[in-house]
């Protein structure tokens, strides 16, 4: 055992220790008090259990389980018919607002009436016959909506529809009328 200084608080030149102090206790054991404890046998951890710490984990993943239900063809279709909804959803929201704005409001007439009109379109846009299939009941509003379609005449923007999207929605169209 080493020690070095002292604990003297009223000695002001005391040394700090700033070192580790090596201090070796020795102990002589008798034979009498040395207990032996039984030694359990060491394992060896079983190698499938081992998981070198170098290596890496890679999980396959096997995709054609996921996709085993549908093939390619049915998910092009599929995106086919969302794409053919939106161009339907915006050209008949263009047809409506160019319908509305040449709609011209008869005076002292009253809120919430509306009209069932055919209409008949070719693939240019042109209307080739209107007519009226449900009325409102209000002659001045029946014939303020087939004014707004004689108004509009042609709808320039018919030449960029896919014909085979003109011919199953816009060909043939029944219009429900009701500006409000």
């Amino acid at each position: 055992m080493y020690l070095l200084g002292s604990l003297d608080f009223n000695n002001k030149n005391m040394e700090i220790l700033s070192k580790p102090v090596f201090v070796d206790i020795l102990k002589e054991e008798t034979k009498a008090n040395a207990k032996t404890l039984p030694q359990k046998p060491i394992t060896q951890p079983k190698e499938e259990n081992i998981i070198p710490t170098d290596t890496k984990i890679e999980k396959k993943i096997n995709y054609s389980d996921l996709i085993q239900n549908s093939s390619i063809n049915e998910l092009i279709e599929e995106e086919k018919e969302i794409s053919e909804e939106n161009l339907v959803s915006i050209y008949s929201q263009m047809i409506v607002e160019m319908i509305q704005s040449a709609w011209i409001k008869p005076k002292n007439i009253q809120n919430g009436l509306s009209c069932d009109l055919r209409v008949t379109i070719n693939s240019n846009g042109r209307i080739l016959k209107y007519s009226l299939i449900q009325s409102s009941g209000n002659i001045r509003f029946d014939n303020s909506a087939l004014r707004a379609l004689k108004r509009v005449e042609t709808f320039k923007f018919f030449n960029k529809i896919p014909s085979d999207i003109y011919n199953n929605n816009f060909k043939n169209l029944v219009i429900n009328f009701n500006p409000e």
